[in-house]
């Protein structure tokens, strides 16, 4: 029933980017293409970095272990606590 669900989610998504790549892009022009970023160039630039730091940190965490053991401490507090209960 998941499976469903996600494959209707999918063609639903896909319909979607369709319909807007046909008729509002196409026929309206707002392909963002034309209007004036410069006000916003410096604001993209710190979310663009901020964006790079994140996901370098981020992959260096899971890349080094850290994540790893901190999901496998979880686990093990769970496990204790559905023990603890049992009793």
């Amino acid at each position: 029933m998941g499976a469903l669900a996600l494959f209707a989610l999918f063609v639903l998504v896909l319909l979607g980017v369709g319909v807007y790549g046909l008729i509002i892009w196409s026929w309206t022009g707002w392909d963002l293409a034309s209007p004036d970023w410069g006000p916003y160039e410096s604001m993209a630039n710190l979310v663009e970095g901020l964006v790079f730091a994140v996901g370098t940190g981020v992959g260096l965490w899971f890349f080094s272990g850290a994540a790893w053991r901190l999901i496998r401490e979880w686990g093990r507090k769970k496990r204790l606590q559905r023990a603890a209960a049992r009793r």
